[in-house]
């Protein structure tokens, strides 16, 4: 789900306070290098921007302050990032990653790139991961440079790795979620106490950031679930029942959920139990149409929800496709049943697909 998001969503984010080892970063690269090596790719160049920069975060740890970056991986050597910011944001986004070289790019970024694709030689083959995402502007800097112009798609490979979550990335989406929880709960009660479904929405995400959370995006209903919006100033509705859209990133990984709060009605106990059965239907080597039929609001665009984690949207995606769960996914499973004259029931859940039975990180 796209969701407005902030102009500096720096947070408390740096490598010290990040349970991710560098062994874990490197065995990352080792994985994408078996893929390069059978692929004839002499590196690949992964892009990430302050929106989206999951896969560059997936293999760096680093997290664009204002501007775009690259991770440049050779197939053997030291991987390196050419950040897009200037300056002190640099020396911030240094403070994020495993990584020992981070160029500023600012002013030429043609120049640094063509310098690490001449050591390929001529006409090199290269992986390009995360450009489907980058403005045109960016790319027509570098779009003839030899080796970019005819680079292979290698988002959907680097993705792939991306999935199957370690002991470390789950332990931070369980710290995540209780940040979740926190902001679910701060949510309610500030509603309980009379305030608007803006001022609870508000209050949900002062609650996440205090708890450490390095990016939060929400959206509230007040009109039985029909529409979403993002907190755009002073809002009176209360809705009653009213719904709220919780995101939010710590340490570079995403959870979200839907958040009910007022007087729940008959909608609400719809989703709910539309939730348990497509929870119950989720597991590993299962096809993703065998877990129900896809929800029918809009808002979820024909889709029962999708992988999470360093990206708030990720494979598999649960809309009734050929995909299928594989033991290490986390899955945001989001269900949103009912109709515009009576009203939206929400509920979501995170589920983390094992080998043997799956954990359910959180629930609505």
């Amino acid at each position: 789900m796209q969701t407005m998001h902030l102009t500096l969503p720096v947070g408390a984010f740096g490598w010290d306070n990040n349970p991710l080892t560098e062994d874990e970063f490197r065995a990352r690269i080792e994985a994408l290098r078996a893929i390069m090596t059978a692929r004839g790719w002499a590196g690949v160049i992964v892009f990430g921007d302050i929106p989206e920069s999951g896969l560059l975060t997936y293999v760096s740890n680093f997290a664009p302050r204002l501007s775009p970056a690259f991770a440049l991986i050779p197939l053997t050597g030291e991987p390196e990032i050419l950040s897009l910011d200037g300056g002190r944001m640099v020396d911030a986004g240094k403070e994020t990653t495993w990584m020992t070289k981070v160029s500023p790019a600012a002013a030429d970024l043609a120049g640094p790139m063509q310098e690490w694709l001449d050591q390929f030689g001529a006409n090199p083959s290269i992986g390009l991961a995360g450009f489907e995402i980058m403005p045109a502007a960016i790319h027509g800097e570098i779009a003839g440079l030899a080796g970019i112009h005819a680079g292979a798609d290698a988002s959907l490979a680097l993705a792939g790795l991306a999935r199957c979550k370690s002991a470390a990335e789950l332990a931070i989406l369980r710290e995540n979620c209780e940040m979740l929880s926190q902001a679910a709960v701060a949510c309610t009660e500030t509603y309980a106490n009379g305030a608007s479904a803006a001022a609870a929405t508000i209050a949900a995400e002062r609650a996440a950031r205090m708890a450490g959370a390095q990016d939060v995006r929400c959206l509230y209903s007040v009109d039985g679930g029909n529409s979403f919006k993002p907190y755009q100033g002073a809002d009176d509705g209360l809705g009653d029942p009213a719904i709220v859209y919780i995101a939010l990133r710590g340490r570079g990984y995403w959870v979200d959920g839907f958040v009910t709060i007022g007087q729940s009605d008959a909608a609400h106990a719809a989703a709910a139990s539309a939730l348990e059965k497509a929870v119950t239907a989720i597991r590993a080597g299962r096809a993703v149409k065998e877990t129900g039929s896809p929800s029918g609001h809009p808002l979820l665009a024909g889709s029962m929800g999708n992988g999470i984690g360093v990206s708030l949207q990720e494979a598999p995606r649960l809309d009734g496709g050929d995909d299928a769960f594989s033991a290490g996914d986390v899955v945001s499973v989001k269900i949103g049943v009912g109709d515009p004259s009576s009203g939206f029931g929400f509920a979501s859940g995170l589920l983390h697909v094992g080998d043997t039975g799956n954990e359910m990180l959180w629930q609505s």
